[in-house]
């Protein structure tokens, strides 16, 4: 055996590297010798399913009829569990499960009992740190003895619960005043009372660090708002009908560390609530997803602009569904203006229903706005038709993302590349060092005529563009003539050539930065 095999590190990198549940490369890989045993069987049991593996190291004869995955709802036992049929795996499985990702509904609830008799109110899983609750089609058992002291994440997936297990989540809060992520899916309508339950859970966790619950009344959010070590707080599905007010504690600092806001709403009133009050936190990460109404942008963006510490935002992720909009008027520039004072943007991500109405002047703006930029997606969702207004955006406007946002890899956002002709490039200029390999133009209208002309001259601003996608149901199509979709495909066949024969050299046909209208 070579001596790298001897050290437990390399081991644990390579089991690490294997380990996929269930694998059987992991368990032939124990069976090598007693030195690669240990480190196997750490990658093997630290993530379960479920107690289905707990119950097969069981002695065999205590269930009525052999134990399998399907038969496991309707398992028997011939007798009562002993401490010392779990001698095995306590003393060689039970310490290396660290998260429990599955369901215990499948389990009947005299196997459960048993289970919790026989381990004496001991956890069943000592060194357990992260457990994933599903409990949507049955009811839920005591998960006390799943838990240790260790557990730190917690994921509770109700579906519609009744009283039974709502009341869950005080008895968490008292045995686990230490945790630091939990997580909580239920539904609409037990919103009222999962609030009421939540204002005497969150006091008692002090340590929570990740918050994602559907919604919170305006008393819980005071609470989270003055916990000291909250760094993402995410509402999966806020609704007015509920309240989405938010006014906090006098003298409390808001949010004094968070650096993830995620929400979901059917209107945009409670984010700018809370980044109004939470004038001082240093957010990183912004998302806000408006299905129902019309998203306020103007003052959501002047929030964000407002923020004392905007100099850490860096991504920004708002989709403006608004399914009451009648009207394909799409968003104008004069609500996007507040964006450019937050000047350490790396990815944006802005889809409307109609998209936005963005000329060369102003994306000359953005990108001088924005030098860090990596990642720019700003156009309409794929499932609506393009309106008749053509983008204002030619291509040659795209020329100042090159130059001023050296660090771009993506871009996605709408053109106008109909008219676009050889009297539109340059020869002989420098060569672009743009990074963006991949361009994303949506529904983008491109002239029959000007198909070598654009896969030229975007080869010479993106010379290391690999890719470019389009919408093809959205393309227009007029009778007689080819699609836009297929212009675009040969676009992409014209740069593939333009990359073969130019191999990216200093010579030959190159675009410079040219900012004709």
């Amino acid at each position: 055996m070579h001596r790298c095999l001897l050290i437990q590190e390399v081991l644990h990198l390579i089991c690490a590297d294997i380990s996929t549940y269930p694998c059987p490369d992991l368990l032939a890989l124990a069976l090598v010798c007693r030195r690669f045993f240990d480190a196997s069987m750490d990658h093997f049991w630290r993530s379960v399913p479920d107690l289905l593996p707990v119950l097969w190291c069981l002695p065999t004869n205590i269930w009525r009829v052999p134990l399998t995955r399907r038969s496991i709802e309707n398992a028997v036992l011939t007798r009562a569990i002993i401490p010392a049929d779990l001698k095995r795996f306590k003393t060689i499985y039970a310490h290396r499960v660290q998260a429990s990702q599955g369901s215990l509904f499948q389990i009947p609830a005299d196997v459960h009992q048993a289970l919790g008799f026989a381990f004496q109110s001991q956890p069943i899983f000592p060194n357990l740190v992260e457990l994933r609750y599903d409990c949507r089609e049955g009811f839920p058992y005591d998960i006390g003895i799943l838990l240790g002291p260790r557990i730190c994440t917690i994921e509770l997936i109700f579906g519609n619960p009744g009283p039974a297990k709502i009341s869950l989540l005080p008895m968490l809060s008292e045995k686990y005043p230490a945790l630091v992520c939990f997580i909580l899916d239920t539904h609409y309508n037990n919103f009222p009372e999962i609030g009421r339950q939540m204002n005497y859970v969150l006091p008692g966790w002090t340590q929570l660090q990740v918050l994602i619950v559907p919604h919170l009344p305006e008393e819980s959010l005071r609470v989270v708002a003055g916990l000291p070590h909250l760094l993402k707080l995410s509402l999966t599905e806020v609704d007015s009908e509920f309240g989405d007010t938010f006014s906090p504690i006098p003298g409390q600092p808001v949010f004094p560390v968070l650096r993830e806001l995620h929400i979901t709403a059917d209107t945009s009133t409670l984010c700018i609530n809370l980044l109004r009050a939470a004038i001082h936190c240093p957010l990183e990460e912004f998302t806000l997803l408006c299905g129902e109404f019309a998203l306020d942008w103007y003052n959501t963006f002047s929030a964000l602009a407002g923020l004392y510490n905007k100099a850490t935002l860096k991504n920004i992720h708002v989709e403006d569904f608004d399914s009451f909009q009648e009207s394909g008027a799409p968003r104008t520039t004069d609500q996007l203006q507040p964006l450019l004072s937050l000047t350490n943007l790396t990815h944006i991500y802005l889809r409307t229903r109609y998209g936005c109405d963005i000329d060369n002047a102003f994306l000359r703006e953005m990108a001088t706005a924005w030098p860090r930029l990596q990642d720019l997606d700003i156009k309409a969702f794929e499932i609506f038709q393009p309106t008749e207004q053509q983008p204002r955006l030619t291509l040659q406007g795209l020329a100042p993302l090159a130059e001023l946002c050296p660090g771009l890899e993506n871009l996605a956002i709408d053109i106008d590349a109909t008219h676009f002709c050889f009297n539109h490039i340059n020869l002989g200029s420098r060569p672009s060092d743009s990074w963006v390999e991949s361009l994303d133009v949506h529904c983008s209208p491109i002239g029959q005529s000007s198909v070598p002309w654009v896969a030229a001259y975007l080869s010479g601003v993106f010379p290391r563009l690999r890719k470019i996608e389009w919408d093809r149901s959205g393309c227009s199509e007029v009778p007689g003539e080819q699609p836009d979709s297929k212009r675009w495909q040969e676009v992409m066949n014209h740069l593939a050539a333009y990359r073969h024969i130019h191999g990216h050299q200093q010579d030959g046909l190159y675009c410079g930065a040219c900012n004709s209208d």
